[in-house]
């Protein structure tokens, strides 16, 4: 679909009229991929009268959309997974917009969103597989005293090739069954200090962050 550049009420309605917005187009659609639109700019946040315009899509997949700005659709109540690869312009900033997400339980953020600094892992409730490579402006995961029940079902955190990356959350928050992997993630490694702390009060505390497994196979914990 090269050429397209918008995403708006016209894709969606045939007319603007209130008929129309009260309408749901897309109300069975489960699976919705976006793949190699080179010219695509933009995707409006279209509100219709009642309900959501996606209110039963489960998978979002928007791969290789360079030119792609702005955030996405605010309302996806249904949303499972998440997959974002090669849209660097996208502005997926949870602590920016309030995006209802909150069934997602897997996100994929690989070479896209420039902009994001903070990750608020809070804001997605029962996420269970969280994957971030090469977010060239990735600083920290946040996790805030209120949103401590929000990792009760996180389950696998790997990070790859995120250079500025510099702390992960001040709370313990390996306290289940939770597998971590962070890799090529040189600003991290410099403050390792600061890694110490996501380790349970119980286990033992190592001389290096090379590889960390729970004796209890609670935890694994992987920093290459």
């Amino acid at each position: 679909m090269a050429g397209l550049r918008s995403i708006g009420s016209g894709f969606y309605f045939s007319n603007l009229s209130l008929r129309d917005r009260e309408q749901q187009p897309f109300r069975s659609l489960e699976t919705l991929r976006f793949d190699n639109l080179p010219d695509w700019e933009d995707w409006l946040d279209v509100r219709v009268t009642r309900g959501d315009l996606f209110p039963s899509l489960k998978h979002l997949s928007i791969q290789r959309c360079p030119e792609l700005t702005g955030n996405l659709p605010t309302s996806l109540p249904s949303l499972i997974s998440l997959h974002i690869y090669k849209c660097g312009l996208l502005d997926f900033q949870p602590d920016h917009h309030e995006y209802s997400y909150g069934n997602l339980q897997t996100l994929s953020i690989k070479s896209s969103c420039d902009s994001l600094v903070t990750f608020p892992l809070g804001h997605f409730a029962i996420l269970d597989k969280l994957d971030i490579d090469n977010c060239i402006s990735l600083q920290c995961l946040q996790l805030s005293n209120e949103h401590l029940h929000g990792l009760n079902a996180l389950r696998s955190l790997r990070i790859n090739d995120c250079q500025n990356l510099q702390r992960l959350p001040e709370q313990s928050f390996l306290s289940q069954k939770f597998h971590v992997t962070i890799s090529n993630c040189r600003g991290l490694m410099a403050h390792t200090d600061r890694m110490i702390h996501v380790l349970p009060q119980d286990m033992t505390k190592p001389d290096s962050l090379a590889s960390v497994e729970d004796p209890g196979g609670q935890v694994a914990l992987n920093v290459l």
